[in-house]
C-alpha cells in the first residue's frame, strides 16, 4: 500500500497516509523499511520527529529541521549562522530580502544590520512565516518527489499542527507523500 502511494505521489497525485498503532508496535520500522526501499530512487526527505519533551514547545521538529538543513553547530556564531541561512535561501532561489527576517527569527538568529527587518503586524508575520514555511518543504517537489515524514504526532505543539495542515492542503497537487504516524489515542485535526 505504501508502495503503491508513493508511485501515485510521483506522478502529482500527492499523497497522505497516517499510520497509528500503539506504542512500540513497529509504526517506526515500517517508515524506515520504506525509506529503505525509496533508496535507489531520486527524491528529497524531510524528517520531523515530534517529542514529548518538546510539546509545549513552538514549531520544535520544524525547527529542528531547519537546524539540520542549513548544518548550524553550537560553534556557530550568529553571523556563520545568518551567513548559512542566507546561502541557502539563495541556493532555492527564494528571495532574501523577505525569507531571511522570518525564518532567522524563528531560528533566533540576530540580523545585525546586513538585512533590515521589515515593520509587519505580527498577525501579517505570522502568516507570512507560515507560507514561507510552506514553500520551503515542498520546494524540491517540481525536481523530483518528496517524502514528508512526521514521526510522533501525538506529541506535536499546536503551531507544528497548524503548520501541517496547511502543508496537506497543498500535497494533493504536489509530488509529495505525507506519512505521519501516532498513537490511537491522538486524533489528527
Amino acid at each position: 500500500l505504501l508502495l503503491d502511494r508513493w508511485e501515485q505521489a510521483k506522478e502529482g497525485l500527492g499523497q497522505v497516509v497516517l499510520v497509528s498503532g500503539e506504542a512500540g508496535i513497529g509504526k517506526s520500522r515500517l517508515i524506515e523499511a520504506l525509506t529503505e526501499r525509496l533508496a535507489k530512487e531520486p527524491y528529497t526527505l524531510r524528517r520531523f520527529r515530534c517529542s514529548a519533551y518538546h510539546q509545549n514547545s513552538a514549531l520544535h521538529p520544524v525547527l529542528e529541521y531547519l537546524e539540520g538543513w542549513l548544518g548550524f553547530t553550537r560553534e556557530d556564531s550568529a553571523e556563520e549562522k545568518l551567513g548559512k541561512l542566507e546561502a541557502a535561501l539563495a541556493n532555492v532561489d527564494f528571495p532574501l530580502a523577505e525569507s531571511v527576517p522570518p525564518l532567522a527569527g524563528l531560528l533566533s538568529v540576530p540580523l545585525a544590520d546586513r538585512v533590515p527587518a521589515p515593520f509587519v503586524l505580527p498577525e501579517v508575520q505570522l502568516e507570512r512565516t507560515r507560507e514561507l514555511l510552506v514553500a520551503l518543504l515542498l520546494d524540491t517537489a517540481e525536481d523530483q518527489p518528496v517524502f514528508l515524514v512526521v514521526e510522533d504526532l501525538h506529541w506535536a505543539d499546536p503551531s507544528t499542527l497548524a503548520l501541517l495542515g496547511l502543508l496537506m492542503e497543498q500535497v494533493p497537487t504536489a509530488n509529495v507523500m505525507a506519512l505521519l504516524s501516532f498513537r490511537p489515542e491522538f486524533t489528527p485535526p
